[in-house]
């Protein structure tokens, strides 16, 4: 019988987790938050704010951190329920594969529920498809009524969403024709949003819109899935009608975590009157798990709007800030400008921890988490390159091994025993790969360097114990 070695997938796979590794330790946690003072008006804060956060999305060197994530105590919850949601639609759509047809009615319905309550304001097209192949199982049952109302909910959100041609039958063309020429020839709709407290980032089906109070105009009529985001508040989110004339109104709620935040923010905005923005920053990025904090501030000067981008780190140290007169028409491309300028300075290096004693032990240190990183990341490497190395032995020991004729049990055997072991012992170093890397990025994302900061004429070392966020450290500092 063949002998397997070490497929070439899983080859490839570790080096592929090797270059991830490798990029993912220069990926820098940033924030972005929009402040109001000297009289400037929260609106262009919140806008700022917003404008600043789309440029760290877009860029893959920076791992956006939202504050109001960060803030929210269901935060994990929903993303745990988005990720129900995908499982249960990939089940969902086997079953219909395997012409399961009512099982599968009913655990799309599971997935369309978790969709909803999930955070949706990241974008709408999972729900979508669980809507469009919930329709198509409807119409094979029978259920032309079904078909139209999920149909319909999916063209009003997307009036060019791609139904999969492979399950379009005639039957499902012909029932989706005159719902398509429906939402077409409607007259668009306008959707009236208000929040209290307002200035809340307002999302309809998953695409940002502006800032409340706002009216969004040119929806199609029907259901739409509305979702507000603001910094110390849970998420809001709710299926409305356009195209009935209400305005509906929310109401948000702030959070135990989410009142810390918004304490810090206040800290945060009184820093900005007195231009000293570095300790407040710092607090409010350390508190919501980020390097980096970039402060949008906006002020009227006589009249002339003023908008400032601070960049500070973790620590408190402000790299640097820009300042420009803001106009309405170019309002977004400047605070991106101001944010490119100040995220391509080069930050400086944190500031270092002194050296403790065990009666005076700090509260959250986070000292020598980077050289443990920095040695995890190469154990991953050596780990991976000797699996690497291995497996190829092995597929060439386990190709040997099914070259030879079966007359020669002996030889067979052999190589078929050596392939395996060269093969479960690759195994265990991809395995060992795999901790040490996520290890080391947990290191290297979550700690400081520790260095003692002692000069060359005056060398010192010791050891340092005290507690972390997450357990305890025991470490060697000093410089050598």
């Amino acid at each position: 019988m063949p002998v397997p070695g070490v497929s070439t997938g899983r080859l490839l796979a570790c080096a592929v987790v090797l270059c991830a590794l490798a990029a993912s330790a220069q990926v820098r946690r940033v924030a972005a938050v929009g402040l109001a003072f000297s009289g400037g008006d929260e609106t262009d804060a919140a806008y700022g704010a917003r404008a600043v956060s789309s440029f760290l999305q877009s860029d893959p060197r920076f791992e956006w951190v939202s504050p109001a994530t960060q803030a929210r105590d269901d935060g994990p919850v929903r993303e745990a329920k988005g990720l129900e949601a995908r499982r249960l639609f990939l089940e969902g759509r086997e079953q219909l594969d395997n012409l399961n047809t009512a099982k599968a009615i009913a655990t799309l319905e599971k997935s369309i529920k978790f969709w909803e309550d999930s955070d949706l304001s990241q974008g709408v097209q999972g729900l979508l498809d669980a809507l469009a192949l919930r329709a198509i199982a409807c119409l094979s049952k029978g259920d032309k009524s079904g078909f139209n109302n999920d149909a319909q909910r999916v063209l009003a959100i997307n009036p060019d969403y791609a139904f999969d041609p492979s399950r379009l039958t005639p039957a499902a063309q012909n029932a989706l024709a005159p719902l398509k020429k429906k939402v077409v020839a409607a007259p668009p709709a306008a959707l009236e949003l208000v929040s209290t407290p307002p200035h809340a980032w307002a999302f309809v089906d998953g695409v940002f819109r502006g800032v409340t109070p706002i009216t969004v105009p040119g929806l199609a009529p029907g259901s739409h899935v509305v979702t507000l985001v603001a910094t110390g508040f849970e998420l809001v989110q709710e299926k409305v009608f356009a195209g009935s004339g209400a305005a509906p109104s929310f109401a948000l709620k702030s959070s135990a975590r989410g009142k810390e935040v918004l304490a810090r923010v206040g800290e945060l905005r009184a820093a900005l009157e007195r231009d000293d923005v570095g300790p407040a920053a710092g607090a409010l990025a350390t508190f919501i798990q980020a390097e980096e904090l970039l402060v949008a501030g906006v002020s009227n000067q006589k009249g002339e709007l003023k908008a400032v981008v601070y960049r500070v780190m973790a620590d408190g140290t402000v790299v640097g800030d820009a300042r420009r007169s803001l106009s309405g028409t170019s309002a977004s491309s400047d605070w991106q400008a101001m944010a490119k300028e100040l995220l391509a300075l080069a930050a400086p290096e944190p500031k270092k921890p002194e050296a403790v004693v065990i009666e005076d032990l700090p509260a959250n240190s986070r000292a020598g988490r980077r050289p443990i990183g920095w040695i995890g990341l190469a154990l991953t490497a050596g780990a991976a390159g000797a699996g690497i190395g291995l497996g190829l032995t092995s597929k060439s020991t386990a190709q040997q091994a099914n070259r030879t004729p079966q007359v020669d049990a002996a030889t067979y055997n052999r190589l078929a025993g050596q392939a395996r072991t060269q093969a479960y012992v690759a195994d265990g170093m991809f395995a060992l790969a795999v901790v040490a890397g996520g290890v080391s990025i947990f290191m290297l994302a979550t700690g400081y360097s520790d260095d003692s900061g002692a000069s060359d004429e005056e060398e010192e070392a010791g050891f340092l114990l005290g507690p972390t966020r997450d357990g305890a450290f025991v470490g060697l500092h000093g410089s050598f």
